[in-house]
């Protein structure tokens, strides 16, 4: 007699081993993962594994090992290929020790057959030649599965396209991630068709000198399918290094843009005034933004300005460690929501970086405009789902680890968030209070205590 599992349907048995297969923690390929255990049970969930090509679908981790490993690696790369069909499948190319050759070429030259169905790739440390040589020896159209690009390029290495359109010659490439350490020159990539572009910079010093004539005179570059614009950069030079970007740049399908600096150099104030002008001009022409994140990049005070420009904005995130130019009343009366309709459909905010330069009276004035207990609401605007208030640790003292707020203040925000307002970083819990026993009811030698020797013991007292 068979057991009951044995009568289910292949697709149905197919789709068990898929989601055992999620489940697993372990997302790239190795010979004991759950992929592998399936396939061995017995000879009939063996044919359903082989004939389930998205089991087979584990990241593929080029990196260089010991030898011994290394041939492991190598044949299951082979493996992982045959077994997945030609579905595009991710790629993970590391240089971790010092070569391997034998085995690492084996592997490189597998992967290399099938670029065609490359879906994803992440290259770090452009600078392993094998690696590197892999890469070049990819032509140019051949990469007709990738979507998703991540290059990080280590201290430094400076990128030099091997061929200067393997990666503007695929089709289907949206959303791209560049990581380095340094400046890293040209890179050919197919902007415009690009959804997502990440750039994160750990040491940038942008050379201006092309920008000393009026940009007016440039014509602007449209970017239709951006959507996500994530920006985080170490800015070592002088002057105005990102407003001209922005002034040029159109968006118009942009949703969500995040900016984030760190100046590594002497007599930066002023900057983040020089930008906000230029980003107010950049948000006037991509106003579908539904989230904004910036991080040392503008002034408080220059915020009702850009925002003016946001009216689908959804989330906001806010932080400035310039302790003279933080958070204040100023800017939470502007957030506040009254007749000019200030970005009237937020539901999460989060501000970063806190000091305590604003009143509790402003901080409630804006969380009451914005909030409301039953479902529906004619004002217009939408109810706030969420508030984050982080201090900053470097230039609050330690009384204001759990929040600078009265206790009064404390349980008006414990009764928004018994409403169903959430909070991040606000102690809202009501002050404990503690009961203490009274005097005890008996004597030591357990006869009953009478009213008067307690009230002569108060008098003596």
């Amino acid at each position: 007699m068979s057991a009951p599992i044995q009568t289910l349907p292949f697709e149905i048995l197919s789709d068990i081993m898929l989601l055992a297969v999620e489940l697993d923690p372990a997302l790239q390929f190795c010979m004991d993962s759950m992929t592998l255990s399936l396939s061995q049970v017995c000879s009939s969930w063996r044919q359903v594994a082989l004939q389930t090509p998205e089991l087979w679908l584990r990241e593929l981790p080029l990196v260089r090992m010991e030898p011994l490993q290394t041939r492991v690696a190598s044949a299951a790369t082979t493996l992982l290929l045959r077994r997945s069909a030609d579905l595009p499948v991710a790629i993970h190319v590391c240089k971790q020790l010092p070569p391997m050759r034998r085995g690492l070429a084996q592997m490189l030259d597998a992967v290399h057959d099938v670029a065609h169905r490359w879906g994803r790739l992440t290259f770090v440390s452009l600078g392993a030649d094998e690696e590197m040589n892999m890469l070049a020896r990819v032509p140019g159209g051949k990469l007709q599965s990738l979507k998703t690009l991540d290059l990080r390029l280590e201290s430094g290495e400076i990128w030099t396209s091997p061929n200067s359109d393997v990666f503007t010659s695929a089709p289907h490439l949206c959303d791209v991630s560049l990581h380095m350490e340094n400046s890293p020159g040209v890179l050919p990539m197919p902007w415009a068709q690009l959804t997502r572009l990440s750039v994160n910079v750990s040491t940038a010093k942008l050379v201006t000198s092309q920008w000393l004539t009026d940009v007016a005179v440039h014509p602007a570059v449209t970017l239709e399918h951006l959507e996500v614009l994530d920006i985080r950069m170490t800015v070592r030079s002088l002057g105005e290094d990102l407003g001209p970007f922005f002034r040029r740049l159109r968006l118009p399908t942009l949703k969500s843009l995040t900016l984030s600096l760190n100046f590594k150099f002497a007599g930066d104030i002023g900057f983040a005034s020089h930008l906000a002008p230029d980003l107010e001009f950049f948000l006037s022409h991509a106003q579908k933004v539904e989230k904004l994140d910036l991080e040392d990049c503008i002034y408080a005070e220059d915020m009702p300005a850009i925002l003016a420009h946001t009216p689908q904005l959804t989330h906001l995130g806010f932080a400035d460690s310039d302790v003279n130019v933080a958070v204040d009343d100023d800017f939470l009366r502007a957030l506040t929501y009254t007749g000019h309709r200030l970005v009237p459909k937020l539901r999460d905010l989060r501000l970063r970086q806190l000091v305590p330069k604003f009143s509790e009276t402003a901080l409630g004035d804006m969380i009451k405009s914005r909030w409301w207990p039953d479902a529906s609401d004619d004002s217009g605007v939408t109810k706030l789902e969420r508030l984050t208030l982080d201090w900053n640790k470097t230039v609050v003292n330690g009384r204001f680890k759990d929040g600078t707020f009265t206790s009064d203040f404390r349980q008006a925000l414990w009764l928004y968030r018994k409403q169903g307002l959430r909070f991040g970083g606000i102690r809202t819990e009501l002050p404990e209070v503690r009961v203490y026993p009274g005097p005890p009811s008996t004597n030591s030698d357990g006869t009953k205590r009478s009213p008067k020797k307690k009230e002569k013991k108060r008098k003596q007292q």
